[in-house]
C-alpha cells in the first residue's frame, strides 16, 4: 500500500529498472504498453511482433522464436512481466505487466517517440506531429477512423489490440492510417466486410493480423514479397482457401 501511495516514487524505481536493461531488451519491454492494460497477451502472438519489428537478433544455432522467448523469460526474470498460464509441454502461454509497470511504459515510450496511444475519442483530437513510426489505438469505432482522417506517412507499425469495438470495419476507414511504409499491421479481433485490398499495396508489411467476413484472399497477396506472418481469418469464414500465389512470399 506504500508503494502506491508514492506513485512518483515506484516510476523512479522503475525508470532505475529500465535503464540497467540490456538495450536490446529496452525497446521489447516498452512493446508491451501498446495492449491493454490489466489484460492477457498471448506470447506467440508477441513474439512474432517482437520478429516482425526486428526487435529479435538473430544467434546462431537458434530459432528466432526461441531467441525471443529467452527475451521473455528474462523480462519476467527482472519481475517486469508476469506469466500468467503456461503450456502443458513447458513454456508461457500468456503473460501480461502489472498495471503501474504499463503506465511507465506509455509514458516512457512516448517520450522517446517509440509508440503512441490513442483512444476513439483523440482521433478527432489528435494534433501531435505527424513523424510516428507505432501507433496503437484503443477503442475506436469506423465512424471515428474516417471523420479522423489521420495520416502519417513515417507509421511503421498500426495495432488495434482490444476486441470490442470498431465492428464492422471497411477499407474507407483504414485508407488513412494505412502507410507505404507500415511493416506491422494488426487488426486484433476488429472484423472488415471484406479482405482490405488497400492492405495489398503495403509492400513492407512482414506482419498481417486480419479477420473480415466475406470473400477469398486475393492472388495479389504475392506482391507482399516480404511477409512473415500472416493471421487470417473471420466468424463467419469456416473454409479458408489459400490462393496458390502464397507460395511466391518465400519469406512466410
Amino acid at each position: 500500500s506504500t508503494i502506491f501511495v508514492e506513485n512518483e516514487h515506484c516510476m523512479k524505481t522503475l525508470e532505475y529498472s529500465y535503464n540497467y536493461l540490456p538495450d536490446y531488451l529496452k525497446p521489447c519491454l516498452l512493446y508491451l504498453g501498446a495492449f491493454q492494460e490489466g489484460r492477457d497477451i498471448p506470447v506467440r502472438r508477441l513474439l512474432r511482433l517482437w520478429i516482425s519489428e526486428g526487435f529479435v537478433r538473430k544467434i546462431e544455432g537458434k530459432s528466432l522464436e526461441d531467441v525471443g522467448d529467452d527475451y521473455l523469460m528474462d523480462l519476467i526474470g527482472r519481475s517486469l512481466v508476469m506469466p500468467t498460464h503456461r503450456r502443458s509441454l513447458g513454456g508461457i502461454e500468456v503473460c501480461r505487466i502489472h498495471d503501474l509497470v504499463h503506465e511507465f511504459c506509455v509514458e516512457k515510450a512516448k517520450e522517446e517517440n517509440f509508440l503512441q496511444i490513442l483512444y476513439g475519442d483523440d482521433l478527432l483530437t489528435f494534433t501531435r506531429p505527424y513523424n510516428l513510426h507505432r501507433l496503437s489505438i484503443f477503442h475506436a469505432t469506423s465512424w471515428e477512423l474516417i471523420k479522423s482522417r489521420l495520416f502519417f506517412p513515417n507509421l511503421r507499425c498500426l495495432l488495434f489490440p482490444d476486441s470490442k469495438y470498431g465492428r464492422p470495419l471497411d477499407g474507407s476507414s483504414l485508407k488513412f492510417l494505412l502507410s507505404k511504409l507500415l511493416r506491422v499491421l494488426d487488426l486484433g479481433e476488429m472484423v472488415s466486410r471484406y479482405f482490405p485490398r488497400e492492405v495489398l499495396f503495403l509492400v513492407h508489411l512482414r506482419y498481417s493480423r486480419i479477420q473480415w467476413e466475406i470473400g477469398k484472399i486475393p492472388s495479389a497477396i504475392a506482391n507482399l514479397s516480404r511477409l512473415e506472418t500472416l493471421a487470417v481469418g473471420g466468424p463467419l469464414i469456416f473454409n479458408l482457401l489459400l490462393p496458390n500465389a502464397i507460395w511466391n512470399i518465400k519469406t512466410l
